[in-house]
């Protein structure tokens, strides 16, 4: 099930006072939680690197990433990178270095750190360690929706900060953003046009 924002905040009158108050420490202690997931984490990032740099025989080797894409769909893309389906780390000695691609939910992802341990599903789990990088690999069709002249294109929504890979943007996604329009050039864009100025290209109205 995915999360909605703007209906639980629609609800969150409704809740009682008692429960209210229940609710301001749950949520306390779920921002702690996930606060010590981050650290551990970081640490798995950490004892991997330092694993790879005292015995770099065992560090996989990193494949490039294709500066366009190759096949039309994501088995045959897979096939052709030799990228494999994701298998779940028992530790560091068998983590995925940043930039490795795996295949998970019919997508092809890559980590973006050292140690990478997750499926890219997992809570807490967003654009911070792994993207979906499956429109670099996979062609999209060249359908376009013509319009209508005389016609302007609706405004699209203003950018809103992802908070995991669900609703991160996707590749040809356009936003909002500082008054101006932006396309991503990413699938699985969790990142600002300012933050991450690669992922976007600014287009006309």
């Amino acid at each position: 099930m995915t999360f909605s924002y703007d209906e639980w905040i629609a609800h969150i009158t409704e809740v009682p006072e008692d429960k209210l108050r229940l609710l301001g420490l749950e949520g306390a202690r779920e921002r702690t939680r996930r606060e010590a997931e981050d650290a551990i984490r970081q640490q798995r990032a950490e004892d991997a690197q330092a694993l790879w740099e005292e015995h770099p025989e065992l560090k996989p080797a990193v494949e490039e990433t294709p500066t366009e894409p190759i096949a039309p769909t994501v088995d045959e893309a897979a096939k052709q990178a030799g990228i494999d389906e994701f298998k779940l780390p028992t530790g560091s000695h068998n983590s995925y270095p940043k930039g490795a691609k795996f295949l998970y939910a019919g997508r092809i992802w890559e980590a973006q750190i050292d140690g990478y341990n997750w499926p890219p599903t997992a809570p807490g789990i967003d654009s911070r360690y792994v993207l979906d990088v499956t429109d670099l690999y996979v062609a999209q069709p060249d359908e376009q929706p013509d319009t209508p002249e005389g016609t302007q294109e609706d405004t699209p929504a203003p950018f809103v900060p992802p908070t995991g890979a669900h609703d991160a943007y996707a590749k040809g996604a356009r936003v909002l953003f500082e008054g101006k329009v932006y396309e991503s050039l990413l699938g699985g864009n969790a990142y600002s046009p300012d933050t991450y100025p690669a992922g976007w290209k600014q287009v006309e109205k």
